[in-house]
């Protein structure tokens, strides 16, 4: 889902980032520990800005998981 999330060329992550004057921070796989499937995203801003990133970034994820397995059903696991 990561690329996914950070778009091609990055655009979903530079479209929230500058939109909403957030940065966000996504480990590398990398920095994953043995056996972990997701990696952290960092949000850093306005509380405000930051609420309304993690529900953008969720809103990529959910949609995604929703054409995968055809159900309605969400998923959240962002941090």
């Amino acid at each position: 889902m990561v690329g996914l999330v950070i778009g091609k060329g990055g655009e979903n992550i530079l479209r929230i980032q500058l939109q909403l004057s957030v940065i966000v921070t996504i480990a590398k796989e990398s920095e994953m520990l043995p056996g972990d499937t997701t990696r952290q995203i960092l949000l850093r801003g306005a509380s405000g800005a930051v609420a309304e990133a993690k529900k953008r970034i969720e809103d990529i994820i959910n949609n995604q998981l929703m054409k995968n397995s055809g159900h309605s059903s969400g998923y959240s696991h962002l941090h």
